[in-house]
């Protein structure tokens, strides 16, 4: 899903070279993100104004359907693929609803010269992998060509925020959103399910009740006894 530019491949001892360069480099430590956070900006690439629109997005989306879109930044992410990097970044960030698994993580490595998004299980039969792709391709590369990851960001997480509102049926006008003006987000108040706990329910409780009645009646009614 990432979006890779060809480089020069060389044979021979530059090949061995390059080997060996590579495994002597430090193993980073694994990503590590704020719950609380929609944007952790390691590399210091995006602006506040930035940063406070795809919170604002975020936050509507969380609020009418569970779903968040988190950007995350990081300036090399050494031995890392950067498919590994983002499920590792996923897990633990833990965006979106836990049941419906519907966060997005958007990877950005200027470092690398690369990136890559990632959607929860729960969004990939409907948010698929060329959906993704078709958004990055779209959105993401054109600005990050020209080093404009400020722009490229936002186009990015507009899409994915319009997307998601098609897949959930929600109305929200995404540019009053982003600008912070939260009136227009219709579609209803997300509530998620409460957890299943694995004990009696409130009905299976009546029906023990009721049977426990009938037996008493019984055992407690008169018997005739038949015989001589």
């Amino acid at each position: 899903m990432n979006k890779r530019r060809l480089l020069p491949r060389f044979v021979g001892v530059m090949t061995a070279a390059a080997l060996c360069a590579a495994c002597a480099l430090p193993v980073l430590a694994a990503p590590q993100a704020d719950p609380d956070k929609a944007v952790i900006d390691n590399a210091d690439i995006l602006s506040k104004d930035t940063e406070t629109y795809v919170t604002n997005i975020s936050t509507a989306l969380q609020d009418t359907c569970g779903a968040q879109i988190g950007v995350y930044t990081v300036d090399t992410i050494g031995n890392y693929t950067m498919e590994g990097y983002t499920y590792e970044l996923a897990n633990d960030w833990g965006l979106g609803d836990a049941d419906k698994d519907n966060g997005i993580v958007l990877l950005l490595a200027p470092g690398e010269d690369n990136y890559h998004a990632m959607c929860g299980a729960g969004l990939e039969t409907q948010f698929t992998v060329q959906m993704l792709q078709t958004i990055l391709n779209e959105d993401m590369e054109p600005n990050w060509v020209n080093k404009d990851y400020d722009t490229g960001t936002r186009q990015t997480v507009y899409a994915m925020a319009q997307k998601l509102c098609t897949i959930y049926g929600l109305t929200i006008n995404l540019d009053d959103v982003a600008a912070g003006n939260f009136n227009s987000v219709s579609g209803g108040s997300y509530q998620s399910a409460p957890p299943d706990r694995g004990g009696v329910s409130f009905t299976g409780i009546l029906v023990l009740v009721a049977v426990l009645a009938v037996v008493v009646v019984l055992l407690a009614s008169p018997r005739r006894r038949y015989g001589g």
